[in-house]
């Protein structure tokens, strides 16, 4: 995970400044989940902690130069790199491929980490991370992508926190054409949250990170019974290990799009067993309860999202995106750019 450290400044004067951000104090899984770039002299901070310096030993992956460590997540060092034959510059995010415990969850770790350059690498949109390379060196696998500028939209979901309401559609209706793209291709994400979406606001433009638990739907294989992604986000047939296919992503989408609009998750608890409980049995407050000033179309477009029927949700990612931009040219006489 690789945060660039950098002012985000949101239109409408709403401003964040993640300047004070320290890369080894964010949460394990955040950085796991998320690529953004590190601009500021950030790396010799970085280098001055012992405990990782010994990996900038580590010289080049393949054809790749490092350049510095870009953070630590739960599966690996992130590293700059650059591919010195066309001076690209990209995030190389690598995994110990031999383990002292030959144990089932390593095993799990490795094939989410080249499952993730399989399923991404095959997919090619403006609004999802572009895979460049993967391979095995130095005894690490390791996985070439794009070095991205911005934020991870996780930092935009608390109260008084949140980005301006029409730009949340905005952004939106770029998720909804992208995975609409990755379904299109077969691909389902599986774990939608605002931490897997970077947003860069010089660009106003978000990018879908993190393919590692996403799956090539195939009907002759259903993948029944196996619990991946995030609680919070899970849609009720993910809970209950039931077949997963792109309204899923619907759902989970929905919740981020809740969260990001009020600054509260739509089902809450204590232990996963509450939150399961919440989702797939419990209503959801109203979003526009939690903000007055939201129009009444994000409580609609919510409310469909979520829909524990996976019947009555939006059935296609298209169909979510359009009734996304029919309500920003209704209620904020914007176009969808």
């Amino acid at each position: 995970s690789l945060l660039k450290e950098k002012n985000i400044t949101v239109n409408h004067n709403h401003k964040t400044s993640i300047n004070q951000l320290d890369p080894l104090s964010v949460d394990e899984d955040e950085l796991e989940q998320t690529l953004v770039i590190v601009e500021s002299p950030f790396k010799n901070k970085i280098q001055s902690q012992a405990k990782i310096n010994h990996h900038l030993t580590v010289e080049n992956f393949g054809r790749y130069q490092v350049e510095g460590i870009l953070g630590k997540g739960a599966m690996g060092i992130v590293y700059q790199g650059v591919d010195p034959k066309i001076n690209r510059h990209v995030a190389i995010k690598t995994l110990q491929l031999s383990d002292d415990i030959d144990s089932p969850e390593f095993d799990e770790a490795k094939q989410r980490f080249f499952r993730e350059a399989q399923t991404a690498g095959g997919l090619s949109h403006a609004n999802i991370v572009t895979i460049y390379d993967v391979g095995e060196d130095n005894h690490l696998g390791y996985i070439a992508m794009d070095l991205l500028t911005g934020a991870p939209l996780s930092l935009f979901t608390q109260p008084g926190q949140t980005l301006p309401t029409p730009l949340l559609y905005q952004l939106l209706i770029q998720i909804t054409d992208a995975l609409d793209y990755a379904h299109n291709q077969n691909v389902v994400h599986r774990d939608i949250k605002p931490a897997n979406i970077i947003y860069d606001d010089d660009l106003l433009k978000v990018t879908v990170t993190d393919f590692g638990i996403a799956y090539v739907s195939d009907n002759s294989k259903t993948r029944t019974g196996i619990i991946m992604g995030s609680p919070y986000y899970m849609s009720p047939e993910q809970i209950l290990g039931l077949k997963v296919d792109g309204r899923s992503d619907i759902f989970s989408l929905g919740v981020t799009f809740y969260q990001l609009l009020c600054g509260h998750l739509p089902f809450q608890g204590e232990s996963i067993a509450t939150v399961a409980y919440q989702i797939t049995k419990a209503k959801a407050i109203a979003v526009n309860q939690h903000n007055i000033n939201l129009p009444t179309s994000a409580m609609r477009i919510c409310n469909k999202a979520m829909h524990k029927d996976i019947e009555k949700r939006y059935q296609s990612m298209a169909e979510f995106k359009f009734a996304l931009t029919s309500a920003l040219k209704r209620d904020f006489k914007v176009a969808a750019s």
